[in-house]
């Protein structure tokens, strides 16, 4: 019996120390509780840069809030090269419609990266429901595009050219990696007036 109590408690021992490096014909084998293959970690896919995460990933998705698309847009992104891309998107807000378009240059290669961009909208309203000053969202809708027989009859197709500069960042690793965060500063101007409204937006792409 004292023999099996002292058997049991050396291998308890010895199972529950330090594990260490065994030697043998002078080279060190790790014990398969350290080897990577059998660690079950999560690290998602890395990339070492924007750059080759666009290459790899050429497709977006995302939401914005404000800017070309109206109150809000939903787009989607295509990555012609890593500094490159188009977008095409849908929105609107209280009242009236958009789509739009635009082309993007990525100025940096670091996860926190300043771009440039220029594109095009058409917001459009035929419901007949006024939009004047206090109801148009944004305000500068009514206040800087519309005519006064456009706010009078509800119904407007305005054409407007965008210019953009914003920042975005990147998830490069991780379980997140392929996610992205902008804000951006937008010009807007309508042809047919040639009147001008600043304006800013946020939103997230998801490239995959």
């Amino acid at each position: 019996m004292i023999l099996n109590f002292a058997l049991l408690t050396t291998c308890s021992i010895s199972l529950a120390g330090p594990a260490v490096l065994i030697e043998e014909d002078g080279i060190a084998i790790q014990p398969l509780s350290q080897r990577s293959s059998l660690q079950k970690t999560y690290a998602g896919q890395e990339f070492a840069d924007i750059y080759e995460l666009r290459e790899k990933r050429r497709v977006g998705v995302g939401l914005q809030m404000a800017g070309a698309g109206g109150l809000y847009g939903i787009f989607a992104e295509l990555n012609a090269n890593p500094s490159n891309s188009a977008l095409i998107g849908f929105g609107g807000g209280p009242g009236y419609s958009s789509f739009y378009g635009n082309w993007k240059y990525l100025l940096s290669e670091s996860r926190l990266s300043p771009y440039t961009g220029l594109g095009f909208a058409h917001w459009y309203d035929a419901t007949g429901a006024k939009s004047g000053g206090e109801t148009s969202n944004p305000k500068f809708l009514s206040s800087q595009f519309l005519t006064a027989q456009e706010k009078e009859s509800g119904r407007f197709q305005v054409n407007l050219i965008t210019a953009n500069l914003g920042v975005q960042y990147h998830v490069l690793s991780g379980p997140y990696v392929g996610f992205s965060f902008f804000a951006e500063i937008d010009l807007m101007m309508r042809l047919s007036k040639f009147s001008l409204a600043p304006t800013g937006s946020v939103g997230s792409t998801f490239y995959f």
